[in-house]
């Protein structure tokens, strides 16, 4: 079971330094993509529910059923890792599935004893971050800790990016960062392998 809190930060270089106040542990950051699939008549996101294929340090496939109705984000999780991205999509197309939305992330990961921090920025969106522990007590405690807004988003970062594109009139079928911007921000390919 998945169960998160996802929040916009006030102030990045803040939460950054509270992060290292409180003595969480800076894990790395990479570029993310994530393609999502589905069935041809959209089946699983008429049900709320999400396969996802990302490839990060990693290429993982990831169910995940529909949300409960809580303050946090709890839904279940079920994911498996592949050896590659091509070996993934194949196996995904070959059974009926249809990939249906791309979009990329910069992730930045942190761990406060059990409990991940993630800091994501996305494209028309900026940056969102997400804690993730095993309990709402967890989650609220470092929420409260990091003094992070408790104003909690349930929208998905595919949600957020349809409704972005719907009122920006600029959705060209996948939401990535030009290219010039990893290196910008200093990413680069390495980083996500």
């Amino acid at each position: 079971m998945e169960i998160e809190a996802k929040v916009r930060p006030k102030n990045l270089s803040k939460l950054r330094s509270s992060l290292k106040s409180a003595g969480a542990v800076f894990k790395g950051r990479g570029l993310e993509k994530n393609w999502l699939f589905d069935h041809p008549e959209q089946a699983l996101a008429a049900t709320d529910k999400l396969l996802r294929l990302r490839e990060d340090i990693r290429v993982s496939l990831t169910f995940k059923g529909p949300r409960q109705n809580s303050q946090f984000k709890k839904r279940e999780e079920i994911e498996i890792e592949f050896p590659d991205t091509s070996s993934a999509r194949s196996l995904l197309e070959a059974v009926g599935f249809i990939h249906w939305f791309y979009y990329e992330k910069f992730r930045e990961t942190w761990k406060l004893g059990s409990a991940t921090i993630v800091v994501d920025e996305l494209p028309q969106l900026g940056v969102f971050v997400e804690v993730e522990a095993e309990t709402d007590a967890e989650v609220e405690a470092v929420v409260r800790k990091l003094k992070l807004p408790r104003k909690y988003i349930s929208s998905t970062y595919v949600e957020l990016l349809v409704e972005s594109a719907k009122q920006t009139q600029k959705y060209t079928g996948a939401f990535r960062f030009p290219p010039e911007y990893e290196s910008v921000l200093g990413f680069t390919d390495a980083d996500s392998k």
